[in-house]
């Protein structure tokens, strides 16, 4: 007990982390990557419906969605498993267009903050 009061107190209560064997590691690697089995599926007790793993029940829609990300407003629906690629691509057409519209304007506006002597009203400043 007083070895380990003493490492507590040089190491600041700073507890080491363990490192593990590569069996260990590969008994993670396993799991995370082993196929889904019948016993992994639970009930949803919100709609008692079966549940996969990973999936989540989304308030919004009420209703269970595979690898939930999030609700999308822009797109009036739960982006998941099934439309996780149309909202990336959803998301890259956005940028594109917004870079486009900024290039195609920007030379146009530059134009008309450096030149304003071309588009002031010539004359007395009076109508007439």
């Amino acid at each position: 007990q007083q070895q380990q009061q003493q490492q507590q107190q040089q190491g600041g209560g700073r507890r080491r982390r363990r490192q593990h064997s590569s069996s260990h590691q590969e008994h993670h690697s396993y799991w995370n990557n082993r196929p889904l089995m019948p016993w992994d599926w639970t009930k949803c007790s919100k709609t008692g419906l079966a549940k996969a793993p990973r999936s989540h029940f989304d308030k919004v829609t009420k209703r269970l969605v595979l690898q939930m990300d999030h609700y999308c407003p822009w797109l009036f629906n739960t982006v998941g498993w099934a439309n996780y690629r149309y909202y990336l691509m959803f998301q890259f057409h956005l940028v594109t267009s917004t870079l486009y519209i900024i290039i195609m304007t920007a030379r146009p506006f530059w134009i008309v903050v450096h030149s304003p002597s071309t588009y002031k009203s010539k004359g007395g400043g009076g109508g007439g």
